[in-house]
């Protein structure tokens, strides 16, 4: 009897297990078709935005446009191709520093694009725009991307880039009390005057460093800011192609003649990604290469993660970003940076910043057979 029972049991307990399992392969099979379907959905809500919405300076605009129609039919996937959108094609003052792409009030959508080679063993050795990756490329003094009110957004095989940069980086050839001349490459740093009147902010630099060559980054503490001296900016003058004088700033102010400087037209200016109240946001195989101010700043969000992310300089550039290579404030949740490189910007690589409390902050290092570093960061600042 008591065998007979033990029998039963065990078949009873392996018919569970067959049901467990024939359940999991269901749910697998649904989860896959539910992904499909999702795919599926985005393919026909959002489509894939063209190249050719360049043509007609449209390609914010057109992107914009297919996120919030994908939103809007229930979620899915916008495709990008590979290849250059140009978001603007102008640089005028005006809304000089607003974000290209504004996207309010989405949820479950994912922008994709095709990452290219930035994480191939080159070491993101990229001095052009590769023809393999998605680039958005900005015009002008403008931001990149404005994610606000927003759940479950993924972005996806992006690279960013600006057409101007909002610096130039020169040589100190000679100096006064109250000014300096820089002689700078004018194919780099173009300041001819198209240029100049697309691009007016060109002619005020807010903060200027003396540039470290060795190490190839900003000078530590070498920071002179035109607000430190009771000014808004230094006003710029063209002597010459590849020649300005700066106004304002001289030997007085400890100027090197000789010495290598970095000219920033801007500090906190429009970055690459702002996310404010957001929640479950997913960025992944995204490489900003210049931005006119922060790389990544998330506030007020939750659950935020950075995957496979870059805020880098192409080589010879000597900034990626203006200032913090990634900013949060104010956020709750989960914070999860995995590979993420912060190399050439202006300010902090990572600054998690807390407003009326001090987030725990726990940082887990695990060196992997990778090259690049893992971590993940657990924030809760609410």
């Amino acid at each position: 009897e008591g065998g007979r029972s033990l029998g039963g049991a065990a078949l009873l307990s392996g018919l569970g297990r067959m049901r467990l399992l024939a359940l999991r392969v269901l749910l697998a099979i649904s989860l896959a078709e539910g992904v499909h379907s999702a795919a599926t959905h985005g393919d026909a809500c959002g489509g894939v935005v063209p190249l050719s919405c360049a043509a007609t300076a449209s390609c914010a605009v057109q992107i914009t446009q297919a996120v919030m129609r994908c939103s809007q039919s229930g979620g899915g996937t916008v495709h990008l191709a590979a290849g250059t959108y140009h978001l603007n094609d102008t640089g005028a003052a005006f809304g000089q520093f607003a974000p290209m792409l504004q996207l309010g009030g989405v949820h479950n959508v994912v922008l994709a694009g095709h990452p290219g080679a930035a994480y191939a063993s080159s070491g993101y050795q990229q001095p052009n725009a590769d023809p393999s990756a998605t680039t958005l490329l900005i015009h002008g003094l403008r931001g990149g991307v404005l994610l606000q009110d927003s759940s479950g957004v993924t972005f996806s095989g992006l690279q960013v880039d600006m057409a101007r940069m909002p610096y130039t980086y020169g040589r100190c050839t000679a100096a006064t009390g109250s000014t300096m001349t820089v002689q700078f490459d004018s194919t780099a740093y173009p300041y001819d005057a198209d240029s100049v009147t697309r691009n007016p902010w060109l002619m005020q630099v807010t903060d200027v460093n003396l540039f470290d060559t060795f190490n190839w980054r900003i000078g530590e503490g070498s920071t002179i800011a035109a607000s430190l001296l009771h000014e808004d900016f230094f006003a710029v003058h063209l002597d010459a192609p590849g020649q300005l004088t700066l106004q304002g700033i001289g030997l007085s102010q400890g100027i090197v003649v000789g010495s290598d400087y970095l000219l920033r037209n801007t500090y906190y200016g429009a970055g690459g990604f702002r996310l404010s109240n957001c929640t479950g946001t997913d960025i992944s195989n995204v490489t900003l290469w210049t931005v006119a101010g922060m790389g990544f700043m998330v506030a007020e969000s939750s659950d935020t993660s950075l995957t496979d992310v870059a805020v880098t300089r192409r080589p010879g550039r000597p900034l990626s970003g203006c200032a913090d290579a990634s900013h949060f404030d104010e956020t709750s949740g989960y914070i999860r940076m995995l590979r993420f490189r912060a190399d050439g910007q202006g300010d902090d690589g990572l600054n998690v910043h807390g407003v009326y409390l001090l987030p725990p902050i726990i940082v887990r290092h695990q060196q992997t057979a990778e090259p690049a570093r893992e971590r993940e960061i657990l924030s809760a600042s609410k």
